[in-house]
């Protein structure tokens, strides 16, 4: 009946300014600390709790908080232009707004701190109209409140459990538990069987029995006449819950208590316990002909699952009725979601931005799904991805990185992709360019003459992507594939000879003289042909060399870190 369309946020945590367009699911991907659970929250702002608010949720600025944090979000009829009627009774008085074409309600949400006060002031409006571009914070609107109960706000946290979930009343368990009731009769039969199960316990147990016996002693220092009662039942149905205990296993017969299984099971059985709750609140809407659209952020959905029950799960998720969104670090949940659904968030000098893959055509979706996102999918949570033709590079890049970083690549989410050829670019630079995840090309330039090589791989920049060839392209010296460029470079002969012998298993110690001196003696040429023909067996040996000795690593290998230095800072 209706969709949350866009969302926009202003001067809330490291959010400065942020437009992001919404569909009935969405997924956040991205780095770490780049904003995606702050986005949960400014929802959970518009439509659930806002007194988490603290002076720290202020956007900070050359060491000063905002004087405003200013949250949007906007609200469209699910199907054509116009509410329905129901919808429309819900959303009245003066909430939707009309283009001339299709109604909306656009809500907004501005927080302010009283110094003088210390507190701080929540105002809500409904915007005259909506529009994005600049100042779209500049938009004016009626104060006017509004408190969906239709449309209730629920917060999946990182942190769920199931044992604690039974421990807590205003847990979806709990309130489900709260909601369970029997008539007058069942409630009668249940605690006479109870009450006859607790009997037969304590007479046919010696110890129950002894100390009911010795408890009954109270009678000589108590003026009146009591009763002494053990009930290794609980009594009344209506504690019923208090013992409950949830049980996991092959079969009745081979299950244990949720307390011995890990937090996996115990994640999953809190995220299922929510669906429950989901279901009866979803049911009694149906039954009532009620709107229900619930608005569900749900944190990290795959903590402590293997990779099989993150699909599972996120397959049961795609089901809940209402608006998803889910944020995640999983390329598995990423692999078995649609593309339109997938939002990357990302941080660009500072600021957090947004990028999604809705602008391609449905065969360039499927290209990038197989080729990419099934394959690949790590390089949705990119900080920066370097693209490259062959295998050499792909072993030794990452161990180069290491020599002139001090890190590893992936310690800083950067990621080395080969491609297999020179030509094959073109899907990598969209999905980089629409998701907006720095990219660079370590192209070689072995066939300056004969195809023009260069030309091909600048055309698929300029072509794929909003950026200048000469910013992320780094081609090798002309006439060098990535092994020759190794080889040509002073010193580096000897230290891959070296390389070619610690490759080698050896027999004994006169085996072992014997290759060294055949490598040794080879020419350039012929220790060329040997890297092109062993390119994965000696990649590895030859970095690892490079790494060790104190030596240089190539210029264009540098001139590319630097490169990358200025993206990831």
């Amino acid at each position: 009946m209706i969709k949350l369309k866009e969302m926009r946020i202003k001067n809330f945590r490291g959010i400065k300014n942020l437009l992001l367009d919404l569909d009935d699911l969405t997924i956040l991907t991205g780095m770490n600390n780049v904003g995606k659970t702050s986005i949960l929250k400014a929802l959970q702002i518009v439509f659930g709790n806002k007194y988490f608010i603290t002076k720290e949720d202020f956007y900070i600025q050359n060491d000063k908080y905002s004087d405003k944090i200013i949250i949007d979000v906007l609200i469209v009829p699910e199907n054509g232009n116009e509410f329905k009627e129901e919808v429309v009774e819900l959303l009245t008085d003066g909430r939707v707004r009309t283009d001339g074409e299709n109604e909306f309600v656009p809500l907004r949400v501005e927080i302010t701190f009283d110094n003088q006060k210390g507190d701080f002031e929540i105002k809500q409006y409904i915007l005259d109209k909506w529009k994005n571009g600049n100042n779209w914070w500049e938009i004016e609107g009626n104060e006017k409140s509004f408190n969906f109960k239709e449309i209730p706000f629920f917060y999946i946290s990182p942190q769920r459990d199931i044992l604690e979930d039974i421990r807590l009343k205003n847990s979806f368990l709990g309130k489900i538990l709260s909601q369970v009731e029997y008539d007058e009769e069942m409630i009668q039969k249940i605690e006479e069987s109870i009450e006859s199960l607790n009997k037969n316990i304590v007479e046919n147990n010696e110890i129950l029995t002894l100390l009911k016996n010795n408890l009954e002693n109270l009678n000589q220092t108590i003026d009146k006449k009591t009763s002494i009662q053990i009930t290794p039942l609980t009594k009344k149905i209506r504690d019923l819950n208090k013992g409950l205990t949830i049980y996991y296993g092959e079969n009745e017969d081979n299950s244990l208590s949720m307390e011995y299984h890990g937090m996996g099971a115990r994640s999953w059985s809190s995220i299922l316990s929510f669906k429950t709750f989901l279901d009866i609140l979803y049911e009694k809407a149906q039954k009532e002909n009620k709107l229900f659209f619930p608005i569900i952020a749900i944190e990290e959905p795959e903590t402590h699952l293997h990779p099989n029950a993150q699909k599972q799960l996120y397959n049961q998720l795609k089901t809940l009725p209402g608006f998803k969104i889910i944020t995640t670090h999983s390329p598995y949940i990423v692999a078995s979601s649609n593309l339109n659904d997938i939002v990357t968030i990302y941080k660009n000098s500072g600021e957090v931005v947004c990028g999604n893959l809705k602008e391609l055509s449905e065969d360039e979706k499927k290209e990038i799904k197989y080729k990419v996102i099934q394959t690949r999918g790590e390089l949705i949570f990119s900080k920066c991805i370097v693209l490259f033709e062959g295998e050499t590079e792909e072993i030794a890049l990452p161990i180069f990185f290491k020599k002139y970083f001090n890190k590893e690549c992936y310690e800083v989410g950067v990621d080395f992709i080969g491609v297999g050829g020179a030509t094959k670019y073109k899907t990598f630079i969209k999905l980089a360019e629409l998701l907006k995840i720095p990219f660079f090309i370590f192209s070689d330039n072995d066939r300056p003459n004969e195809d023009d090589i260069k030309k091909k791989v600048e055309n698929q920049v300029k072509n794929y992507s909003s950026k200048i060839p000469n910013d992320v392209i780094i081609f090798l010296n002309s006439g060098n594939n990535f092994e020759e460029e190794l080889l040509k470079i002073d010193g580096y002969e000897d230290i891959i000879k070296q390389a070619i012998l610690n490759s080698i298993e050896y027999k004994n110690e006169q085996h072992e003289q014997a290759k060294y001196e055949k490598i040794f003696n080879k020419s350039k040429k012929e220790i060329l042909e040997d890297m092109k023909k062993n390119k994965t067996k000696y990649a590895f040996y030859i970095a690892k060399e490079i790494e060790k000795n104190d030596i240089k690593l190539p210029q264009k290998v540098v001139e590319l870190f630097e490169k990358i230095k200025q993206v990831i800072g």
